[in-house]
């Protein structure tokens, strides 16, 4: 009768370490795939909105300011709110450099051009994409540098196991 090993933390903890960055890559590929597969237009700065409720229940919070912009798809007028990330709030305000007048890229989803958000560099399209995958990667290599590290890679744990199992023969 073969005797199991103590159970060992470490190697499962970081392959739950490494599960966390390969999802963390997987998300970053469907970000980027649903950026790349969006459509874009010129849009035009029209004003600049003060959103007062945000925080309303807050008075030491700085009231927040985001564009409203005017773009054409075809021969239909959009307006939008959204800006960066498609959230409409102060912490993400990627189009802060924007004036009344500027003009700037909206990128909208081709079934629902209404829901186009404005961005001023190319670079905030693919910032969200980037960062997770980095993330990611970081994960990935930090756990199976700590297994081979720590002799709890999946070819040690192999080892052993084989090398107990012929001494228990033995």
């Amino acid at each position: 009768m073969s005797k199991t090993p103590p159970f060992n933390p470490i190697p499962f903890a970081l392959n739950v370490f490494t599960g966390i960055g390969v999802l963390a890559v997987v998300i970053a590929c469907f970000i980027g795939w649903r950026a790349a597969s969006l459509k874009q237009a010129q849009g035009t700065v029209i004003e600049w909105r003060e959103n007062k409720e945000k925080f309303a229940d807050n008075p030491y919070r700085s009231r927040l300011s985001y564009p409203y912009v005017k773009y054409t798809i075809g021969a239909r007028e959009y307006y939008s709110g959204r800006h960066g990330f498609g959230e409409q709030d102060g912490n993400r305000q990627i189009t802060k450099n924007a004036k009344v007048g500027d003009t700037v890229m909206v990128y909208y989803p081709a079934d629902n051009p209404a829901a186009g958000y404005a961005v001023v560099e190319e670079w905030e399209r693919w910032f969200a994409t980037v960062l997770v995958a980095i993330v990611g990667t970081v994960f990935v290599v930090i756990s199976r540098i700590l297994a081979l590290t720590t002799g709890t890679s999946r070819s040690n744990i192999l080892r052993t196991v084989s090398s107990e199992a012929e001494g228990v023969r033995a």
